[in-house]
């Protein structure tokens, strides 16, 4: 289960900043404003979207270089420094 609690505050005052500088968060709905979006028995797009397919050849290798005994895609974003092209989202352990 994921459970997302958007800073909208920040998003906020982002947008007043540069309007074109958030585009969003793939898979989630910002314009209804709730405090939780919850996602259960699916890995996010946005997740999707920014990890190594579990499936390709060398994962194995690149999870030891994590220090990762299994493949977990939010864990796996967590630990890895690299960023995705299309956005500026940053995610990070609470």
């Amino acid at each position: 289960m994921y459970v997302f609690r958007p800073m909208y505050k920040k998003i906020d005052e982002l947008c007043c900043i540069d309007e074109d500088a958030f585009g969003g968060i793939p898979g989630l709905d910002l314009d209804v404003k709730k405090e939780e979006c919850v996602r259960r028995n699916y890995v996010p797009s946005f997740i999707v979207m920014r990890v190594l397919p579990k499936n390709r050849e060398d994962i194995r290798q690149l999870l030891e270089e994590l220090d990762m005994d299994h493949y977990d895609p939010f864990e796996y974003l967590i630990r890895t420094p690299m960023r995705a092209g299309q956005d500026n989202l940053i995610v990070e352990r609470a």
